[in-house]
């Protein structure tokens, strides 16, 4: 029953499959480091594999630095077929506390492959670089084109996949290779927005203590910074943008998060340096802080926006305003880029294709999911390609004890080797 599935020469494609050469190539992008803005190291094995496997190589550079640069590959059919495009990042966040010494060496613990990265885009890096080995190895001739994108700067304004929708990339699916649980599939994930709050103080004398029981009335940023941090709580409780719903969405949207908070003064150094007479531009804490800064953000849910998430931050900002006379803040959005909604129709290609390809490789029929996270979708959507993910794991990266199991990775490659022949084929 389940051979029925999927094609002959499907099946044909997992059995080409080598499982020695999928691992190690995993173990060897766990050894190299590619946090975010230095991903050039594992691209260039990336390339590397490629080029060995027979894969037509381009370098599609991010920004004005060599250093920042991803791999595009591809394998041509013979014009007459469906197009596919495959996505994983080569970028990863740094070490987490009590990862430091491991994050690394690619230790394998009984049946789980353990490194930084490999619960996020690691493991679907390697699967896609051993999927296309085995169309190569097994000799199946494609009628259309598999494309593969190794991307850079996807943990941060996804450069990568803009440069790929700026250069009007072209396919009629593309699968991102991204977490979803036991191999369930994405179809439906939120917006991402960032902004930062600046709020503005001011002085009559570096001494604060001594200033305000002489008369004088310093306002002191980080304090008033505060007061901002403190209405967010009603914000979200209240204000209507925090309380949308879908249906493949847990809870209610937006999701808020607080992110960093700095403030300071100058005039007095570091304030990680005891005794210094170096100037800085935070101080220690003697004088009132005339500066404050917090980045905040949210993930948005459907049929929301950047833009309306950064009109409701000006309004209960300015809540706060008017509740100080005097009080100067501002908001500007820093983080948008594109990284908008995404729905893809159940009824698309790759969602009925993958359907097939996971139930007959994992013996169950897998659930179209939604994510509160954000992935290159969006910008081939925008072109027109019906994207969707799927990968082992959910939420296992930025944790100590990062794995994942040999037969996900096994069982990834082969989802990956099948579509890719189940559409291109």
């Amino acid at each position: 029953m389940r051979k029925n599935l999927i094609s002959i020469i499907a099946q044909q494609g997992i059995e080409a499959i080598d499982t020695f050469k999928l691992i190690t190539c995993l173990r060897n992008l766990l050894r190299i480091p590619s946090y975010l803005g230095h991903e050039d190291d594992k691209a260039d094995y990336v390339s590397k594999e490629l080029e060995r496997m027979g894969v037509e190589v381009q370098d599609i550079i991010l920004g004005p630095s060599i250093k920042r640069r991803e791999i595009f590959g591809i394998i041509r059919g013979d014009g007459t077929g469906k197009n596919l495009l495959l996505d994983a990042h080569l970028d990863t966040n740094w070490p987490v506390e009590g990862q430091e010494e491991t994050a690394h060496k690619a230790e394998v613990e009984g049946d789980k492959i353990k490194g930084l990265g490999v619960g996020d885009s690691m493991c679907a890096l390697a699967a896609f670089i051993g999927a296309l080995d085995a169309v190569k190895r097994s000799g199946i001739k494609l009628k259309g084109n598999v494309m593969f994108l190794a991307s850079g700067d996807e943990l941060g304004q996804k450069r990568g996949a803009k440069i790929l929708e700026e250069n009007l990339i072209r396919a009629d699916a593309c699968i991102i290779g991204e977490t979803t649980g036991d191999f369930d599939i994405g179809v439906t994930h939120t917006g991402k927005v960032e902004v930062e709050i600046t709020v503005k103080g001011s002085m009559q004398t570096l001494l604060e203590g001594y200033g305000e029981k002489m008369g004088m009335k310093p306002v002191n940023a980080v304090h008033r910074m505060a007061k901002v941090i403190n209405i967010f709580d009603e914000m979200v409780a209240k204000d209507p943008f925090f309380h949308q719903k879908h249906p493949r969405l847990p809870g209610e949207g937006a999701a808020f998060y607080i992110g960093p908070v700095i403030g300071g003064n100058t005039g007095y150094g570091s304030p990680y340096m005891k005794n210094t007479n170096i100037p800085g531009e935070y101080g220690v804490a003697t004088p009132p802080p005339i500066w404050c800064k917090l980045r905040c953000g949210a993930r948005y849910w459907p049929g929301q926006t950047a833009e309306e998430f950064v009109e409701v931050m000006k309004k209960w900002v300015q809540k706060v305003q008017k509740a100080y006379p005097g009080f100067e803040a501002t908001v500007d959005c820093y983080l948008d880029h594109g990284n908008s909604t995404i729905d893809t129709p159940v009824n698309a290609l790759p969602v009925k294709v993958l359907q097939n390809v996971i139930t007959y490789v994992r013996g169950r029929e897998p659930q179209l999911i939604g994510c509160v996270f954000s992935t290159h979708g969006p910008f081939y959507m925008r072109n027109d390609i019906p994207t969707v993910w799927t990968a082992p794991g959910m939420l296992r990266f930025g944790r100590p004890d990062e794995y994942v199991t040999i037969q996900e990775l096994v069982d990834c490659c082969k989802i990956y080797t099948a579509s890719i022949i189940e559409i291109c084929g």
